[in-house]
């Protein structure tokens, strides 16, 4: 078993540690308004806890396995950056944990690439029908995977992380009015 090289470690790591960032900027110390960061106590745990569990494992892995496991976070972090951070960004300009949220779009990006770069680097050399059937094999495993476990949880995340940024426009056909009110615990509702 090869062990992962300085530059992989490091890599990975940095990238975990900017993906742990985001987790505890948006759960603990800038929550969404209306909640409080206790609120977000299992939400903000388990992903730490996810984190921190790859960056234990990683270097014990074999090549193949760190270079899934770092796909696999990296997607999830690319995912999670995008969805909240990248649309509010787009939307009505970053604030708050969006800062450390669009961070976590290169984070990912990197520790897809390390693992792109480690499962081709430690590809084994076999017959050319064997290699085929395996990678042949590997990619339809990996776009599995994709479809039924990244997607929902990234699916998971758009749904309960981002809200409409902006009040639709009131279409009735019928007279309205505009109203705006700060709830007791400082959240601004705005609606017509």
């Amino acid at each position: 078993m090869a062990e992962p090289s300085n530059s992989e470690r490091f890599i990975f790591r940095l990238s975990l540690a900017l993906v742990s960032l985001h987790v505890v900027d948006d759960n603990f110390l800038q929550p969404q308004p209306g909640t409080s960061a206790g609120d977000h106590v299992v939400s903000g745990l388990v992903p730490l806890a996810l984190l921190a569990a790859g960056a234990l494992v990683h270097h014990r892995l074999r090549a193949g396995a760190r270079g899934a496991l770092a796909m696999f976070l990296g997607l999830l972090a690319l995912l999670s950056g995008m969805a909240e951070a990248g649309y509010y960004t787009m939307t009505v300009g970053p604030s708050g944990d969006d800062y450390t949220g669009l961070i976590t779009i290169p984070a990912g990006l990197a520790m897809v690439l390390l693992g792109a770069i480690v499962l081709w680097t430690s590809r084994k050399r076999d017959g050319l029908v064997k290699r085929i059937s395996r990678r042949t094999a590997l990619g339809v495993l990996g776009l599995l995977l994709l479809y039924e476990v990244v997607s929902p949880i990234g699916l998971a995340y758009l749904a309960t992380h981002t809200q409409s940024s902006t009040v639709p426009a009131a279409e009735l056909g019928a007279t309205h009015r505009d109203v705006a009110f700060k709830t007791s615990d400082g959240l601004r509702l705005v609606g017509w």
